[in-house]
């Protein structure tokens, strides 16, 4: 076996934090374990994100387009999942503040309502920087439809509605 790529990974999942370790394999190395019969130990199967994995007692493995990774550190499925997920098509949610055209709540936190990929973060931040509120919001209420093409809405978090709201510093 010939290891020429390793990545840690901090599983955000649950509060254990997992590490997991994900270690690019040779194809070869990740075909499963034979037996003394020659049959294969190995289930394979494919997830969302299109990445083969195929798992047997010891260890999991995952195929992210050419390359062939075993993830191992988990203590749970969502963990596994997760290392793939980060290997495949990272995302994730954002959350930030907008500004308003409102003196008296110059600002609104926000987030997004699903996860946008991370290669389009400084996009949508950009995007969000030109923005003003120009309504008052309740949380829960969309912003825009479509962040930056994302497919993904941008709810406001912040509640603007309220008796005495403000949210800039006292002086």
């Amino acid at each position: 076996m010939k290891m020429t790529d390793s990545r840690e990974i901090t599983c955000i999942q649950c509060p254990q934090g997992c590490t997991l370790h994900a270690e690019k394999q040779s194809a070869s190395s990740a075909n499963g374990t034979s037996s003394a019969n020659g049959t294969s130990s190995a289930n394979s199967a494919s997830n969302a994100n299109g990445a083969n994995q195929v798992s047997n007692a010891n260890s999991s493995f995952c195929q992210c387009g050419d390359a062939v990774y075993k993830i191992t550190g988990n203590k749970c499925p969502r963990g596994r999942a997760y290392a793939i997920k980060e290997l495949t098509n990272p995302s994730r949610t954002l959350t930030t503040t907008v500004a308003t055209i409102f003196d008296d709540c110059p600002l609104v936190s926000v987030r997004t309502d699903g996860d946008i990929p991370l290669r389009d973060v400084f996009r949508v931040m950009q995007e969000l920087n030109n923005y003003r509120a120009c309504k008052r919001l309740h949380p829960g209420e969309v912003l825009i439809e479509d962040l930056a093409g994302t497919g993904v809405a941008l709810l406001a978090t912040g509640d603007m509605t309220a008796p005495n709201t403000t949210n800039h510093p006292t002086t």
